[in-house]
């Protein structure tokens, strides 16, 4: 795990970190499962898979992602050409009498989709030093470093204790 991760922090390129974790997988690195009662571990994949059977529901076999997280998916039009199976007249009619709205379009998010919010709000609580003060980036769940000029230390606090803070010498920024 060590050398994977090593391998990412290593990896200058701009690109997404999901791409990094698979392009940076070390090669000697394998999946494994472990079988039966007695638990017999395993790095075959044919044989992972043979015996850790997957299910999906009709949606995840149409195409949604794994993320299943669709209550109500954003509609297209029918197009034959989405289909790898060649539909007679009297098909394409009942598919689209079936679906007269359009199908699913798993490309964009779903109906009403919105990215998620945090439940615990982070404010910056910094502690005065001789040279300044530095702030560092919100968003991190924790984090105590040593202000760079010496002195100060820089910490993150959730919002309910750092409005309850009555230090000297500190400050809450929202």
């Amino acid at each position: 795990m060590d050398s994977w991760l090593s391998n990412m922090e290593l990896d200058t390129r701009h690109i997404p970190l999901s791409q990094k974790v698979l392009d940076d997988k070390p090669s000697a690195t394998t999946d494994e499962c472990f079988l039966g009662p007695t638990l017999i571990e395993t790095t075959n994949a044919a044989t992972c898979a043979a015996h850790s059977r997957h299910f999906a529901d009709a949606r995840l076999v149409a195409g949604e992602p794994l993320t299943d997280n669709a209550m109500q998916c954003q509609l297209k039009p029918l197009d034959p050409a989405d289909y790898t199976v060649t539909f007679t007249a009297g098909q394409w009619t009942a598919l689209q009498q079936a679906f007269p709205d359009g199908v699913c379009n798993w490309a964009l998010p779903p109906v009403g989709w919105q990215p998620s919010i945090p439940w615990l709000t982070l404010r910056a609580v910094r502690a005065a030093s001789r040279s300044g003060l530095r702030r560092i980036a919100s968003g991190a769940s924790e984090a105590i470093r040593r202000d760079e000029r010496g002195g100060g230390v820089t910490t993150l606090l959730p919002r309910s204790e750092a409005a309850d803070l009555s230090y000297p010498g500190l400050r809450c920024d929202s």
